[in-house]
């Protein structure tokens, strides 16, 4: 799990693009919008120093936000602007599991697409019975 220099990787999340930059491995990266989090894996060799920066979209994941290393709450250095936050963190390498949890989350798109689906669905049925009604009255 050895990592030279610093390992850049972008990240997509209903489409919203997470960048992380980090002198450790990262792995297991996932946003869940029904726990308003964001979660991954970071290691490297026992004992050296780990960094991690992670920056988001502020409509993906709405602050206050609390950020956790193993379970555990941790300041790190925020920065942000109009339209991102961005944490950096230190740590000693073994594996850690990072979590960044928010007060909102966008709505997840199965989720705006099955509600689409749904009221598509109610209108046809709506207007299909009163078309039938309407055709029996003149029958």
């Amino acid at each position: 799990m050895n990592q030279i220099g610093t390992v850049r990787r972008r990240f997509t999340a209903y489409s919203h693009p997470i960048a992380v930059s980090s002198n450790s491995t990262v792995t297991g990266f996932q946003f869940n919008g029904t726990t308003k989090q964001i979660r991954f894996t970071v290691g490297g060799a026992l004992g050296t120093s780990g960094s991690c920066n992670i920056t988001f979209p502020k409509q993906m994941l709405g602050e206050p936000y609390t950020v956790l290393l193993d379970h555990t709450p941790i300041t790190p250095t925020v920065t942000s602007n109009a339209t991102h936050m961005s944490f950096y963190l230190t740590y000693t390498h073994s594996l850690h599991l990072v979590e960044i949890v928010g007060t909102t989350a966008i709505p997840e798109f199965a989720t705006i697409i099955s509600t689409m689906l749904l009221l598509t669905l109610l209108t046809v049925t709506l207007l299909f019975t009163k078309k039938m009604k309407f055709n029996q009255h003149f029958l």
